[in-house]
């Protein structure tokens, strides 16, 4: 549905919205893929942005990303940044 895309992930929160991710058109599912043992998890919020909870499923995960930032990409690497892909699977 949509061409892959790189984010960069920098230490500490990263959320995903239309704002911080123009070229993923949100609303959709979006498949997010990372490197094996990368320190990036993939996080969702069901209380706006109060709790936080991983969803991260192996190397990849599959996620239903609205326009609102519910979901984000947090580094915990030691420094610099680090790439997850992204990818629109199908729009809402």
């Amino acid at each position: 549905y949509s061409s892959e895309i790189i984010i960069n992930v920098a230490i500490g929160p990263n959320y995903i919205s239309q704002n911080s991710q123009p070229l993923l058109p949100l609303p959709c599912w979006v498949q997010f893929t990372l490197d094996p043992g990368s320190s990036v998890d993939v996080q969702y919020s069901p209380d706006s942005q109060t709790t936080w909870f991983s969803c991260r499923q192996g190397t990849g995960t599959l996620v239903f990303c609205d326009t609102a930032g519910s979901y984000r990409l947090f580094g915990a690497q030691a420094a610099g940044t680090l790439n997850a892909r992204a990818f629109a699977i199908k729009q809402a």
